[in-house]
């Protein structure tokens, strides 16, 4: 079994795979709190704020995500970190699981970054707690209504 990554590096490219990646991006945005959307994920993909990652296995397409580089905190310490913002894998194959991390961790040491941040829903937390990923807070959200 094969996987391999692909970054997408132009906006030729995204559109000619956004019949491919689409339902992908839609199965997120089910899971979501609402505060995206396709156009705005398409946007973002667009304009360069994120970069999206094509995940194939076997030379199927296995799933996605994007990443952007961001400044932060930790500790005090100004520090830079690789966010993984979108995430959708459409096997539930544990090695495209630890592949994801592997390539993420690749990226994060040629941005110069020493972390990463993932979002993620609590369906998959128990998972990334196995791959060495520490909670570091729980974002709650609630609609209040009018």
């Amino acid at each position: 079994m094969s996987i391999e990554f692909y970054r997408v590096t132009s906006r030729e490219e995204i559109i000619s795979r956004w019949g491919m990646i689409r339902n992908g991006f839609v199965a997120i945005l089910e899971k979501g709190t609402g505060d995206d959307s396709l156009e705005l994920i398409l946007n973002d993909l667009m304009s360069g704020y994120y970069i999206l990652w094509i995940v194939e296995q076997d030379d199927d397409f296995a799933g996605l995500f994007t990443t952007r580089v961001e400044k932060g905190f930790y500790h005090d310490e100004p520090i830079l970190f690789l966010l993984v913002k979108h995430l959708y894998l459409n096997k539930k194959d544990p090695t495209i699981v630890v592949g994801v991390r592997d390539k993420a961790d690749e990226i994060v040491r040629e941005c110069g970054c020493k972390f990463v941040k993932v979002y993620s829903t609590l369906d998959i937390a128990r998972h990334m707690e196995m791959l060495g990923f520490a909670r570091g807070y729980t974002e709650y959200i609630r609609e209040v209504s009018e």
